[in-house]
């Protein structure tokens, strides 16, 4: 299990600073299929930095597994993002469209193909 709890993420502009993610609180399960959707800045890219672990929440804690992702070591956390980009390249395919890779996606966690037609 992931989870994110009282997750924040923020950077700086000048003497500005730009929350892209506030107090976010998210419990994702081990296998499945999740589907992120939101409008353009909504903050979908910082969350997926956050699983990845590209990124450090300003505030807050990620845990896998149960785990405080804030005490694993630099070579463990490199070794969760390369694991993270892996399957990032491996889930899109460029000759398909948004459609039918959500399609192939649901298909291959194990919904019916008319269910994964339906909700693609």
């Amino acid at each position: 299990m992931i989870q994110l709890k009282n997750a924040a993420l923020e950077s700086s502009a000048g003497k500005k600073s730009v929350h892209a993610l506030r107090c976010l609180n998210v419990t994702l399960p081990e296998t499945g299929l999740v589907v992120l959707t939101g409008a353009s800045g909504s903050g979908k890219t910082a969350l997926l930095h956050l699983l990845a672990l590209r990124e450090m929440p300003s505030r807050g804690e990620i845990l896998i597994g149960g785990e405080n992702t804030a005490r694993w070591s630099e070579a463990r956390r490199s070794a969760w993002l390369r694991e993270c980009a892996a399957a990032d390249e491996a889930l899109l395919f460029a000759d398909l469209t948004l459609s039918e890779n959500a399609e192939r996606a649901a298909v291959l966690a194990g919904f019916s193909g008319r269910d994964a037609r339906e909700n693609a």
